[in-house]
């Protein structure tokens, strides 16, 4: 038997195993996800949410954030505040790595958009929620998520070539106004990573001087040297199209590999952050100043502790994409049908012809799309 066919074989006996597993777990009994917030026992700190068994993590995560948004919909509807403050405050990891208190925090801002209507609506819901923060400091960062939710609600979702200039100045000085209630308040809210990372947000749309930045950054890993979120605020801040550069998201990239924190390692910041830069539309897996193996060591950490698809099947096209085929074969038995709703059209056409690359040989063509680049084209053999 030739060692290319024995390859093969070996391939195709780990992708059918990890498929047949999928299959085992997709027939299993699935209780119906779903706690009322009132009378609901809030996870421990730092607890994995999960619902459903054994189900798959893509199942539990996605049950988990529907879970998590009708919550925080039936509790702002019904104005209570608090228990969206305690969904923010609790530091929840979600089956496939992410936060609970950024997804409340989002889902917070979606549902006082649809509720709230009007300046005079607007006004007496910020009374409340300045009230509840004189009984409880940590309210504020509700504060500034309502005047960010009116502001677009005052822009509106279109493109900016859309927005008048009416909607803009009003979107800024609201904006603005978020940013005022974070600085006012940054003594109680410092210790809660949710500050830190609406204010780099705040300050890439207004854009505040680099300094101020950098700074908030520095301070915000420092307090929470972990923190995804901040990690993403930061990459976004670099990337060109917000006026930062290639060899600034770099300069950070190299920061975190730089990083022996037990806590930056285990949370994979490398490769997240890498692939963060990818969703924004910089693609940079295959440029020369990528630390290969710290992205390689990141991605097994992430595979093994949250295994969903939206994670390990880019993962895959990564390696795919650098020609490395041991690497991608360890991939392998993490993968499950079908291809993940979260990943784009264009990667999972790579995907596919990664998997017949890997499964019958077949080589192929990639092009790397760069916002602001000709496309670069791999050949994959």
């Amino acid at each position: 038997m030739s060692v290319s066919l024995a390859r093969g074989l070996r391939l195709t006996a780990l992708l059918v195993a990890a498929l047949a597993a999928f299959a085992q777990s997709q027939s299993q009994p699935q209780p119906q996800p779903g706690v009322d917030a009132d009378t609901a026992r809030e996870p421990a700190p730092g607890a994995v949410v999960s619902h459903m068994g054994s189900a798959p993590p893509e199942a539990l995560t996605e049950a988990a954030l529907s879970d998590l948004r009708e919550r925080v919909n039936r509790a702002t509807t019904q104005g209570r505040h608090v228990d969206i403050l305690r969904l923010i405050d609790t530091p929840t990891r979600l089956p496939d790595g992410s936060s609970q208190s950024r997804w409340a925090a989002i889902y917070y801002g979606e549902a006082l958009s649809h509720v709230i209507y009007g300046d005079e609506a607007w006004r007496a819901m910020q009374r409340q929620l300045e009230r509840l923060a004189e009984q409880q400091p940590h309210a504020w960062i509700l504060v500034a998520h309502a005047h960010v939710a009116q502001a677009w609600q005052a822009r509106g979702d279109g493109m900016a070539g859309s927005v008048t200039p009416a909607q803009q100045a009003r979107f800024q000085a609201l904006l603005g106004q978020a940013a005022k209630t974070l600085d006012q308040h940054k003594a109680e809210l410092a210790e809660m990573p949710e500050w830190y990372a609406l204010r780099l947000h705040l300050a890439t749309e207004a854009g505040e001087p680099e300094s101020a930045r950098r700074r908030w950054f520095v301070e915000g890993v420092l307090r929470h040297p972990a923190n995804q979120g901040i990690y993403f605020a930061r990459m976004r801040q670099l990337t060109p199209k917000w006026g930062g550069s290639e060899p600034a998201m770099f300069d950070l990239l190299d920061d975190i590999a730089r990083s022996d924190d037990p806590a930056v390692l285990a949370e994979g910041l490398y490769a997240r952050v890498l692939f963060f830069a990818e969703r924004e539309g910089y693609p940079l897996v295959r440029h020369p100043r990528v630390k290969l193996e710290r992205m390689n060591a990141d991605i097994d950490r992430i595979v093994a502790s949250y295994p969903v698809q939206w994670n390990v099947q880019p993962f895959l096209v990564a390696r795919c994409s650098l020609a490395d085929r041991a690497r991608s074969e360890q991939l392998v038995p993490a993968l499950r049908r079908p291809v993940s709703g979260r990943v784009s059209a264009e990667d999972a056409e790579l995907y596919a012809s990664c998997l017949s690359w890997l499964l019958q040989g077949e080589g192929f063509v990639m092009r790397y799309h760069r916002r602001g680049q000709a496309p670069e084209t791999v050949v994959i053999e």
